[in-house]
């Protein structure tokens, strides 16, 4: 994820370079593009959305104004145009996986989680195995009920980075469905242990005592 921040500061600077150069070098924002994320004003965002645009108007529609796009939109919280944008970036750069990896984060927004395990699924087919691909596609799978298969898809993520909070709840989750109680609230531990802020993951680790104390 982190290094999905590190492309998007990238493209955004030389959106801005490219875009001060088109309008004689006129600032965009600021001298340098600031750090863009979730908690910038949205009416930054906006603006950037606006120059992107005059930027494939000049340029042309590559892949990489998409994604920006995309990337934009999400942290705007408008995730169906977040998906359309990262869906163009894709028909246009069918291998790129931050696109695919972003559209599936997008779709998991939207509960649509049998498009998002597609979507996580052909990104691990181009061999972009990472972390938020297992993490992803486990919880897109433990919301259609493939408990098992999500188990399987976090624990792959979890070898890759064992302190992502969300493979272990989205396993624990998984394995208090398929009835293994105990393993299922050490996991969930973790989860919370790692993102003690995550509401979530508390509730759930609720539900599987409540199942245990029935049992």
């Amino acid at each position: 994820m982190r290094s999905q921040r590190n492309f998007i500061a990238v493209s955004l600077f030389c959106l801005c370079f490219a875009f001060g150069q088109f309008l004689g070098a006129m600032p965009v924002l600021a001298d340098s593009p600031p750090v863009l994320n979730e908690k910038t004003d949205p009416k930054i965002l906006r603006e950037y959305l606006k120059r992107v645009d005059l930027l494939i108007e000049k340029n042309g529609s590559k892949a990489d104004y998409f994604y920006t796009k995309g990337q934009l939109y999400q942290w705007l919280k408008d995730f169906s145009k977040a998906d359309l944008e990262f869906s163009k970036a894709i028909s246009r750069q069918p291998s790129n996986c931050k696109a695919l990896l972003a559209k599936g984060a997008c779709l998991r927004k939207l509960k649509r989680w049998t498009a998002a395990d597609r979507a996580y699924t052909k990104a691990l087919s181009l061999h972009c195995d990472s972390c938020e691909a297992y993490t992803g596609r486990a919880l897109a799978r433990l919301a259609q009920g493939k408990y098992r298969q999500a188990v399987t898809d976090a624990d792959s993520a979890i070898s890759k980075n064992s302190k992502e909070g969300l493979a272990w709840f989205a396993k624990g989750s998984s394995q208090g469905f398929l009835g293994d109680y105990s393993s299922a609230l050490a996991n969930l531990d973790k989860a919370i242990e790692l993102r003690p802020n995550q509401k979530e993951f508390v509730f759930r680790r609720r539900q599987v005592l409540r199942s245990l104390s029935q049992k």
